[in-house]
């Protein structure tokens, strides 16, 4: 697969679940471990959507033996080249999103909410990388069949304050963000209403 070619996820993705199915992952286990060693150096945008793309064809598989690199890139949201930088946040999102308990993962969202005294491109970084957190949480409890989780998450605090977050950003004078707060809006609102097409929700949620 080409770096980055997203119609060609879902053959990526029936490769790595067949070699999983099979027990032999070792494959892919060699590919990453070749992509971490890369990455540890350079950063560059091929080794980036190499594990991007990775980590969108089999989000649970790849994330289960790498939850180290969350924190191996977290520094990196604040890159100063713009696309690196939305594939780190992308990536950190989806790490965040298939590799977190609860506590962990809302902890992290409030953290990346708090992020204006940093600097442009950090901010930016971590509105998106919250962004492809939730819309990543929302998947994964869609995937794995845990409407209770998934209920709670849309009923939690920490996404309706990460919404009113996004919501205000809409007027910032720094363009940027405007822009990521409306990728951001996107991402969460689409993922939300495939959900609510899909979940019978508990009596305490009411829509």
């Amino acid at each position: 697969t080409e770096p980055g070619s997203e119609n060609e996820i879902h053959k990526l993705s029936a490769y790595i679940s067949g070699l999983d199915q099979a027990g032999n992952i070792d494959h892919i286990e060699k590919f990453m471990r070749l992509i971490r060693n890369v990455i540890t150096s350079k950063k560059g945008f091929v080794e980036l959507s190499c594990l991007s793309d990775l980590l969108t064809a089999s989000p649970a598989i790849i994330t289960k033996n790498n939850l180290d690199l969350r924190s191996t890139l977290s520094g990196s949201l604040r890159e100063v080249n713009e696309t690196i930088r939305m594939l780190i946040a992308k990536i950190y999102g989806i790490l965040l999103a298939y590799g977190s308990d609860d506590k962990i993962f809302n902890d992290e969202i409030r953290s990346l909410a708090s992020t204006s005294q940093k600097s442009l491109e950090y901010q930016h970084g971590s509105i998106l990388a919250l962004s492809y957190g939730f819309y990543y949480r929302i998947l994964y409890f869609r995937q794995t069949d845990d409407d209770m989780g998934l209920a709670q998450l849309l009923a939690s605090q920490e996404l309706s304050d990460s919404i009113t977050y996004l919501v205000k950003l809409l007027t910032d004078v720094k363009s940027l963000l405007t822009l990521a707060a409306i990728k951001g809006i996107s991402l969460i609102g689409c993922s939300i209403a495939v959900s609510y097409t899909h979940l019978t929700l508990p009596t305490f949620y009411s829509v």
